[in-house]
């Protein structure tokens, strides 16, 4: 679990500093990740890298160019696979479900995903996601600052797609995600389905 770039401290505190400390989440979050026993149990996810914001690029040590998301998916039924790290032994019994975010996807698109060579079930189907940090189909800019943010949320389309996972199938350690699409037609699409978030939601 890291943490960076924050005020870790009071109000009070950030003025002794000559600071300016007008949001205390920081001090909710790092109190939380205190110890294992604070975040056991509680809502959490587990994210695969995504390029593009954070972490920011403008430095080697904290580049994420060679993060594995965004992908195209082929038109073919070809999955893509990813890895997905999970921390934590995950307890039978845990409502885990694992989100997509999608670029580009049509309402005929049949994805598929399988988790650890088990297909999961879809659950939801949402056309009307909005992500502020997600720029496609424009390129995404290298590092995200609270500037750079989506100008015209109404426009933008992505969708919410979400896969209800059994728990028992989740391992500590990597776990191997495959996705993939038919997309039926006569000829093949101009544009792929593009996935642009991945992530195991556990609560």
């Amino acid at each position: 679990m890291g943490a960076f770039n924050g005020i870790i401290g009071s109000p009070e505190q950030a003025k002794n500093l000559g600071l300016t400390q007008t949001d205390t989440r920081d001090l909710q979050v790092f109190s939380t990740i205190g110890s294992l026993s604070t975040v056991s149990d509680r809502a959490r996810y587990y994210p695969i890298d995504r390029r593009g914001g954070y972490a920011h690029n403008e430095g080697h040590g904290s580049s994420n160019s060679t993060a594995p998301l965004p992908i195209e998916l082929r038109n073919d039924q070809t999955p893509s696979t990813l890895t997905l790290p999970v921390w934590e032994p995950v307890k039978a019994g845990t409502d885990a479900r694992v989100r997509l975010v999608l670029c580009q996807y049509v309402e005929s698109d049949e994805v598929a995903v399988e988790l650890n060579g088990t297909v999961l079930k879809q659950d939801v189907v949402d056309a009307t996601w909005k992500d502020a940090r997600i720029f496609s189909p424009d390129p995404q800019p290298s590092t995200v600052s609270p500037g750079a943010l989506v100008k015209n949320l109404a426009a933008q389309k992505l969708t919410r797609l979400e896969f209800l996972v059994p728990a028992e199938m989740l391992k500590r350690g990597d776990n191997s995600i495959a996705i993939s699409v038919n997309r039926k037609g006569p000829f093949p699409p101009l544009k792929y389905v593009k996935v642009e978030k991945v992530e195991l939601h556990l609560k």
